[in-house]
């Protein structure tokens, strides 16, 4: 039997699935370690594979492709990390083919993260009724895919539909990570929140002025009572907003589905989003559908192990056409 493994790489957690070719048969997460290099984290990788096949007593080498989710640009023809923009750096010279072969003997697919989730989304979540949507995922940045005319959209340098948290929606506003200005992801993602509420005017009437850990949860508990935490908030339910009206006006979507941890507070987010969007997005034939995940921290590797698959499958076509 063809057993396949999923991987999802994020800033703060490694998800890692492993299943036959009918369904996932477990799923594992364990802390990704992004101070240290990416093949410090490519080991914790091997041995979490590991200890999930002894633990349903599948061989190593039973694996036959693997799918990996990586949190920058890709070229997923060459299996090559094509940029990182400072997150896993020595990515960019690893041999993902030779690694995949010489450990487990397997096939691999590589893709970025944001694109990986969009398509676990559009075969098994929220994204399956459209030809036509976009995948916003909210968490330590922001990451954007986009199905296309029933097809992900990649682009002739395999980055079109992903730089979505890089459109500017204030030309000066505050310095990204990407040495723009005013990104969607430096306004409003969890590591802006931090500048964003120690450069608050009125922060030292705030509760959040004594908080040793904030996160968009503590914000949204807050914004009730606290007008600084309702200030945040409201902002970056507004730049999110632009963005998703720079989606709509750059795609022609019929959705746009939103992913990650941030919504949890979906009644909140969802009802803000949709009315704000509504009333800015020039959209002549109709209101588009802004919708929450389905699958949503578990999309990128569901994706993954999709294309782990999709990977099998077309190289077991090539050899059948070789006969």
């Amino acid at each position: 039997m063809a057993y396949f493994v999923g991987i999802d790489l994020g800033g703060t957690r490694i998800k890692i699935a492993l299943g036959d070719d009918k369904r996932i048969l477990i799923t594992r997460n364990v802390k990704a370690r992004k101070e240290l290099s990416f093949m410090s984290n490519i080991r914790i990788i091997e041995d979490t594979i590991k200890v999930i096949c002894e633990e349903q007593k599948i061989m190593f080498m039973d694996i036959s492709s693997i799918g990996f989710s990586f949190p920058s640009l890709v070229n997923n023809e060459l299996k090559k990390v094509i940029s990182t923009n400072d997150k896993f750096n020595d990515a960019k010279e690893f041999d993902w083919v030779e690694w995949s072969k010489s450990t487990f003997g397997a096939y691999i697919s590589l893709e970025n993260d944001a694109r990986m989730a969009c398509y676990g989304e559009w075969k098994s979540g929220a994204g399956r009724p459209f030809t036509d949507f976009v995948m916003m995922t909210l968490g330590t940045g922001v990451g954007t895919a986009v199905i296309m005319d029933g097809n992900p959209l990649v682009g002739k340098h395999f980055q079109a539909g992903n730089l979505g948290g890089h459109l500017t929606v204030d030309y000066a506003g505050a310095l990204c990570s990407c040495g723009n200005r005013g990104c969607v992801e430096a306004e409003a993602s969890s590591t802006a929140l931090k500048r964003l509420v120690e450069t608050h005017p009125k922060i030292l009437e705030s509760e959040l002025k004594n908080r040793s850990k904030i996160d968009f949860a503590t914000i949204f508990d807050l914004a009730e009572s606290d007008l600084v935490a309702l200030e945040i908030r409201d902002h970056c339910l507004d730049v999110w907003s632009a963005a998703i009206v720079n989606y709509i006006h750059a795609y022609d979507p019929e959705a746009i589905i939103i992913s990650g941890g941030i919504m949890n507070s979906k009644k909140i987010i969802l009802p803000y989003l949709r009315e704000k969007v509504g009333g800015l997005a020039w959209s002549p034939w109709g209101h588009v559908a802004i919708l929450s995940s389905e699958l949503n921290d578990n999309a990128g590797v569901n994706g993954a192990f999709l294309m782990a698959k999709n990977e099998f499958e077309k190289h077991e076509r090539k050899k059948i056409k070789l006969r």
